[in-house]
């Protein structure tokens, strides 16, 4: 049996920004992400007397297609896991007729 599956890095890297207020900084977040790239999440500080430091999360937003085959679906399933390289996860899994 022949199944297919689709994984993505798993991978996080950090961005920061620092502005004199709130959306200045995230704007500047969403620009400093590199094209590819999805924002995840955007952590924001505000020291006394400071300046807005924000800090965004971002991961690689492509995806790519593995397979893997086996005699039945879990030894494909298994299979198909072991193929999974380090840093990154399966998001789905579809089965080849």
């Amino acid at each position: 049996m022949l199944i297919r599956g689709l994984i993505q890095s798993t991978v996080i890297e950090e961005i920061t920004a620092e502005a004199d207020d709130l959306l200045s900084a995230r704007a500047q977040i969403a620009e400093l992400a590199p094209a590819g790239y999805e924002l995840l999440q955007v952590h924001d500080e505000m020291p006394t007397g400071g300046r807005v430091i924000a800090t965004g999360h971002i991961r690689l937003a492509a995806t790519r297609e593995i397979e893997a085959t086996g005699p039945d679906y879990k030894s494909s399933h298994d299979a198909l896991l072991a193929e999974v390289p380090e840093g990154h996860r399966l998001l789905e899994v579809t089965t080849v007729e």
